[in-house]
């Protein structure tokens, strides 16, 4: 059987691709090498406007949302600094990312998208006039064109890769976090972490270049840390984890009792985006493509959107049948469009932030203004290239008022 478009991996970005695809008639097959559901290592936190292209507003999903998330607190590298931001609506939506995959891909069935799971796809053939996709059973599956959906070590990625020739450059640009889900019971949370589900950030844990972080949900708290790639691996990563926990458990932020049990690693993409993004007959979404916030490591979304560009690309692609590469040029313009001078922007930031966190962290203690600046470009309420110059400023004319303080303790 041929068909329109074949999509390797059913994370929020082949699902969210399928989805609008079989709306608009295209016969879709999504593949992926897990059963599902199943449990994907991830923060689970979601930025509010990840309700753009949601099948349904998560906010009324009250068995999915497991926690709405109003306040988080942020340590500088030191821990003796931190400020704390408070808000009326929510910063982020706390969810169990076996239940949101399941939740997304089902909505990608029922708009008539096929699904086949527990299957791994091995190989990637390109020619002028097919793609076939190439699975551990001997399987091959042939489509006009495909889209590689299937995270950092997806197929399709790595035959567009090496392609490219920068395989490598990929590797080095990798990230690796480590997070594990602990069960304490509602009334722990009620307790430590309020009405407003606080979620804590600690800049630069272990020495990593990235954060730590503590997110409570409804009767579950989900920590972790993440860094590059190669800095863990110099590291006893689960010595750093176990210290981190203790510290946990002796500020109260964790029972004395509970005990790791299951820590998971995933890779993630620490650079932002790509070289390349697409080729003749295939593209890229979500962490296949690079496509996750460098200041915050946040993906869900920009998987997502990237999803409902990469259908719109493909939807005129297939009427046109115009498989070539200006045929798919479209989808990195508009992607472009849309976060690509950003993600150069976040860059800069989290360099920044890693660079001079006990400053930065210190200046947002007695600043509102910039807390809230530092909020919305967190979690993607204000777009980076349209408070850069607001962030710099304030940070420049508040470090005026303390110099001595840095020249003593900075």
């Amino acid at each position: 059987m041929k068909y329109d478009v074949v999509v390797v991996g059913a994370g929020p970005a082949g699902s969210t691709a399928a989805r609008f695809l079989a709306k608009k008639g295209v016969k879709t097959l999504v593949v992926d090498k897990e059963q599902f559901p199943r449990w994907k290592p991830c923060a689970g936190g979601l930025c509010p406007h990840v309700e753009l292209v949601s099948p349904e507003k998560l906010s009324l999903q009250t068995d999915l949302v497991k926690s709405i998330c109003r306040s988080y607190t942020t340590f500088s590298p030191s821990k003796r600094f931190c400020w704390e931001y408070l808000s009326d609506t929510p910063v982020f939506y706390n969810v169990d990312r076996r239940e949101f995959d399941q939740w997304l891909m089902q909505h990608a069935v029922d708009a008539g998208a096929e699904f086949l799971d527990n299957t791994k796809v091995t190989g990637v053939e390109v020619s002028s006039d097919k793609v076939e996709v190439k699975t551990r059973g001997g399987k091959t599956m042939v489509c006009e064109t495909v889209v590689g959906a299937g995270g950092v070590n997806c197929p399709v990625a790595r035959f567009l890769r090496r392609r490219e020739n920068n395989e490598g450059v990929w590797r080095r640009s990798l990230g690796l976090s480590v997070v594990e889900e602990f069960r304490v019971g509602e009334e722990f949370v009620d307790e430590v972490y309020g009405e407003k589900r606080k979620a804590l950030v600690y800049l630069r844990e272990a020495g990593l270049t990235g954060y730590a972080w503590v997110f409570s949900k409804k009767d579950s708290v989900n920590i972790g840390f993440a860094g590059f790639h190669h800095e863990v691996k110099e590291r006893n990563i689960r010595e750093e984890y176990s210290r981190y926990l203790s510290y946990l458990r002796k500020q109260g932020f964790l029972p004395k009792g509970v005990k790791s049990k299951q820590m998971k690693g995933a890779l993630l993409p620490y650079r932002g985006p790509v070289t390349k993004t697409y080729m003749n007959r295939a593209l890229l979404v979500g962490d296949a493509a690079g496509f996750v916030s460098p200041l915050t490591g946040e993906g869900i979304y920009y998987a997502m959107e990237s999803g409902r560009i990469a259908a719109e690309t493909l939807v005129s692609v297939l009427e046109e049948k115009n498989f070539t590469i200006s045929g798919f040029k479209r989808y990195r313009e508009m992607w472009m469009r849309r976060w690509g001078k950003d993600f150069k922007l976040l860059l800069l930031f989290r360099e920044g932030l890693m660079k001079w966190g006990e400053h930065v962290v210190f200046l947002g203690m007695r600043d509102e203004k910039l807390r809230r600046l530092y909020a919305g470009l967190a979690n993607g309420d204000l777009k980076a290239a349209a408070v850069t110059g607001r962030v710099l400023r304030r940070v420049f004319f508040d470090s005026l008022v303390y110099p001595r303080f840095f020249a003593k303790n900075i």
